[in-house]
């Protein structure tokens, strides 16, 4: 499974490195498995991680308001099992880093939208905490 998440873009940028996951794994933290992309506009351009047999796409995702300048951040995760797995995508609202130590940001959304380069589009689960979507 192959997922790439976005805030933001417009010049192409690298294909991503792939993060596994298991059956086993009840958390991810992909933070560190995630690249950043920042003054881009509003397109981002990007190479999808590769297949198992090395074949990788292109996928394009445009902002969801024309003309603003967002924040990217793109992941690949791949579905090491022969079975479907479900997994949850959550950003905490309430939380200082990097929401800005003079005018914090919090009660703000993180997520806007989640992209996937192939597959089902996650889904938004309501919440008054966090930004969260279900990932098949």
């Amino acid at each position: 499974m192959c997922l790439v998440m976005l805030l933001l873009v417009a010049m192409p940028a690298r294909a991503v490195e792939v993060t596994a996951v298991t059956a086993g794994q009840d958390r991810i933290d992909i933070t560190a498995h995630t690249e950043r992309y920042a003054g881009r506009g509003d397109r981002l351009q990007i190479e999808t991680a590769a297949s198992p047999d090395g074949v990788a796409g292109r996928v394009e995702v445009k902002a969801q308001t024309p003309g603003t300048n967002p924040g990217w951040m793109v992941f690949a995760l791949r579905n090491t099992t022969d079975k479907p797995i479900e997994r949850w995508l959550v950003a905490e609202r309430f939380t200082f880093i990097g929401s800005g130590i003079i005018f914090p940001d919090l009660d703000a959304s993180r997520i806007s939208a989640v992209t996937p380069s192939q597959g089902f589009v996650p889904e938004r689960v309501s919440s008054d905490r966090a930004d969260i979507f279900k990932v098949s």
